[in-house]
C-alpha cells in the first residue's frame, strides 16, 4: 500500500492487517465475480423498466438455475464483468502501472458492446481525442454516467483488504471512462471490494470506503445520509430510498446526464442493497434490484461485494 501512497489525491482508508489462506482468498475472489454475474442475471430482466420508483414486492422477479445466461441474454448485458476483464488484461500486458493511453486503447478497439460514457471513450479513442489524457465533458458528455462504477470491481479484487491500492487501480482504467462522479462512484465501489476481504459487516465496509473519497464531494455527501438513514431506521429500506428520491433524484440536474444511468444515483441503489440486505445475499440484490433504474448494474455489484466478504462456498446454492 505505502508504493502508491503518494499518487492518488484522494486515498484515506485506513488498513489492518488481514490474514487468509490461499483457499480462502480464492474463495473470496471467485465470490466476488459470481456475485457479479449473478446479481446481474437477477436484475437483468426489469433494466430500465422502473425509472424513480420501486418495483412493487407482488412483481416477482424469476430465477431460474438453469438458465443458459451467455447464450440466451449476452447482448450487452454483462458490461459489468467484459469491461473489467479488459482492464485486468491491461494490468496483465503492461504491469501495475500501465498507462492511461491502453486503458483508452484497449476500450477503443474492443468489438463488443458499449453504452453511454464506454460508447463514448470508444469514439474518442477512433476519432483521435484526448489519447491518453483524462476524459473530461468536452469529448465525453455522459462522464457522470455510471459506466465506471459497474466495472471497478476489478480494482478491490486484484487488492484484498488495501483499498488504497484498489484506488489507484481503479483511477488507472477510470479516468479512461469517467470523470467526476462517475470516477469517485468507482473508486467506492473498488474501495469497497477490497475492504470486504477483511470484514463481511457492511456497515463498516460502507462507511469506511467513504474515506478514499474528498469530503467535499458530492458523492461522499450523497452515500453519507444513505448510511445515517440505515443507522436512524435500519428496518426500512423503503424509507430511504424515498427519502434520497426527494433530496436528490427529483431535483435533478440534466447536466450531470441522463438521470437513469447516473452514477450516484445507483450507487445509492447497491448502498442501500448492502446495508438493509443484512448479510442475505439474496435479500441483497433483490433489494438494489428493486430500488428500480439500472436494475441489473446495481445488485451486481451488491451481489459481488457481499459475495466477496462471504466466499463463494457460501453463495446460496440456487444461485451458485
Amino acid at each position: 500500500a505505502a508504493l502508491f501512497a503518494a499518487s492518488f489525491a484522494i486515498l484515506g482508508c485506513s488498513e489492518e492487517k488481514a490474514e487468509l489462506s490461499k483457499s480462502e482468498l480464492a474463495d473470496k475472489i471467485k465470490g466476488g465475480w459470481a456475485g457479479q454475474i449473478i446479481g446481474c442475471t437477477y436484475g437483468g430482466p426489469t433494466e430500465f423498466k422502473y425509472r424513480q420508483k420501486i418495483i412493487p414486492d407482488d412483481v416477482k422477479i424469476p430465477w431460474n438455475e438453469n438458465w443458459p445466461i451467455t447464450t440466451t441474454i449476452f447482448g450487452g448485458l454483462y458490461d459489468d464483468l467484459y469491461l473489467d476483464v479488459t482492464f485486468m488484461d491491461v494490468f496483465e500486458r503492461f504491469g501495475f502501472d500501465a498507462p492511461l493511453v491502453e486503458f483508452h486503447r484497449a476500450v477503443g478497439e474492443s468489438s463488443y458492446n458499449l453504452w453511454a460514457a464506454n460508447r463514448a471513450a470508444r469514439f474518442a479513442w477512433l476519432d483521435g481525442f484526448q489519447r491518453g489524457e483524462p476524459t473530461s465533458w468536452k469529448v465525453n458528455p455522459t462522464y457522470n454516467d455510471i459506466d465506471f462504477q459497474i466495472e471497478a470491481d476489478y480494482a478491490g479484487l486484484m487488492a484484498p483488504a488495501m483499498p488504497n491500492v484498489a484506488v489507484k487501480f481503479a483511477e488507472a482504467a477510470g479516468r479512461a471512462i469517467n470523470s467526476n462522479d462517475g470516477l469517485y462512484c468507482g473508486a467506492y465501489v473498488a474501495a469497497m471490494y477490497s475492504l470486504a476481504f477483511e470484514s463481511d459487516d457492511m456497515k463498516f465496509v460502507a462507511s469506511e470506503a467513504l474515506k478514499a473519497l474528498p469530503a467535499e464531494s458530492r458523492i461522499r455527501k450523497m452515500m453519507s445520509d444513505i448510511i445515517e438513514w440505515h443507522r436512524q431506521d435500519p428496518s426500512d429500506w423503503k424509507a430511504a430510498w424515498r427519502k434520497f428520491e426527494d433530496k436528490y433524484v427529483k431535483k435533478h440536474d440534466d447536466n450531470f446526464g441522463s438521470c437513469h444511468i447516473h452514477a450516484p444515483n445507483n450507487c445509492a441503489y447497491i448502498l442501500l442493497g448492502l446495508l438493509y440486505g443484512n448479510g442475505d445475499f439474496e435479500k441483497t440484490i433483490d433489494i438494489s434490484t428493486r430500488c428500480g433504474l439500472d436494475s441489473d448494474c446495481n445488485p451486481a455489484s451488491s451481489g459481488g461485494i457481499l459475495a466477496t466478504a462471504m466466499g463463494y462456498s457460501k453463495i446460496p446454492a440456487k444461485f451458485r
